[in-house]
């Protein structure tokens, strides 16, 4: 949270201007060189084919990388502008892989993208779940199961690959009203906290609505 808040410090929001400053490009330098020697080091040992998970603000040298790999969220823009931002990696001329798109489980998620886990601000003594202005969202998988469909629609052609963001996350179970945590969960299935039966259950987990709109979008895809 403290490396989050540092990043959000360098940007600007509103008006016409929305980016990064100037500190932020110049520590993309030494990001840079960073991922050099790691490429580097990496191709002493693998001789498979090496990429790097990019967030929209780094400002990535992809000549290294045999594929140029970016988190691409969704977080109100337009389908035109969502689908636009892939020109700049297009331009390495390289595979385009997408490494994460996807959403929480709860209304409103959709336009927040990867940010929608910031309403959890964390769990009191008693196991009571804190939510941010302390008001509980309202449980939706069916907008987060809405949201991944479209985005598989929208990169489709688009992009050599994408990964949904994420399959299962148990640090954030499901729980009954104001105490579910998997609401601000990004995951396809739901998993249940240690004194719940079905947490022994095999496998541990349900799937959501998202679960099988994901498994629908790749068939469709497989016989296109």
């Amino acid at each position: 949270m403290d490396r989050g808040a540092w990043l959000g410090s360098h940007f600007s929001f509103g008006g016409e201007h929305t980016g990064p400053d100037e500190e932020l490009v110049q520590k993309s330098a030494e990001l840079n060189a960073s991922l050099r020697r790691f490429v580097e080091t990496v191709r002493k040992s693998f001789k498979g084919r090496v990429t790097y998970s990019a967030c929209a603000w780094e400002f990535v040298d992809w000549e290294p990388f045999d594929i140029v790999g970016i988190d691409h969220y969704r977080r109100g823009e337009s389908e035109e502008e969502y689908v636009g931002a892939l020109d700049r990696y297009r331009r390495a001329g390289k595979e385009l892989i997408v490494m994460e798109f996807g959403c929480c489980t709860y209304e409103g998620a959709a336009a927040k993208g990867d940010g929608g886990f910031v309403i959890l601000q964390g769990t009191n003594a008693d196991g009571t779940v804190v939510w941010e202005n302390g008001v509980a969202p309202t449980r939706s998988e069916r907008e987060q199961a809405e949201y991944i469909d479209r985005q598989l629609e929208l990169l489709r052609g688009k992009v050599d690959g994408a990964f949904v963001f994420i399959f299962s996350f148990p640090t954030y179970p499901f729980g009954e009203g104001p105490n579910d945590l998997d609401m601000a969960s990004f995951a396809i299935v739901k998993t249940y906290p240690a004194h719940d039966v079905r947490s022994r259950q095999m496998p541990p987990w349900t799937p959501k609505e998202s679960f099988r709109r994901v498994t629908e979008g790749l068939a469709r895809i497989a016989v296109q």
